[in-house]
């Protein structure tokens, strides 16, 4: 059985691991494809203004967010978002075997990185849901 979970706004600033490279992912064979959206995501973030970073963000302090993801340091997707239900699964006060089920058998629908699995490991990074990238519609390109 596989668990659907959708990602959540809010994120953690865990740092575990190094970060992202092409086995950070589920289909990892498909890295390259992944990665072209990352780059779009980052050349963009930093071609933005404070101003424009604040919209595209939906926040004030966009500039908060404006780093090489790339380079930043990772977690498990499953404990790099929070919210409702992240706080309702409690992953962290599960059993081992516990989370081992959820690393392997929860698909979490991330705007930015795709469908992940929930031990993907992810950068701590900001973008709204339904936001797109100038020149891709990201859902699409993922479809």
């Amino acid at each position: 059985m596989k668990i659907l979970f959708s990602p959540s706004e809010g994120k953690t600033t865990k740092q575990k691991f190094a970060p992202i490279n092409k086995d950070s992912f589920i289909f990892s064979e498909l890295y390259k494809k992944r990665e072209l959206i990352l780059k779009e995501y980052n050349e963009y973030i930093h071609s933005l203004s404070d101003e424009e970073l604040n919209q595209f963000f939906g926040i004030k302090n966009g500039c908060e967010y404006v780093v090489n993801i790339f380079e930043e340091p990772t977690c498990k997707a499953i404990e790099r978002y929070n919210g409702v239900a992240y706080d309702y699964l409690e992953y962290s006060l599960l059993d081992e075997n516990s989370q081992k089920y959820i690393d392997k058998n929860t698909l979490i629908f991330s705007n930015l990185f795709g469908i992940i699995k929930a031990d993907d490991k992810l950068p701590f990074y900001r973008m709204k849901q339904g936001k797109n990238l100038p020149n891709i519609e990201i859902d699409k390109y993922y479809k």
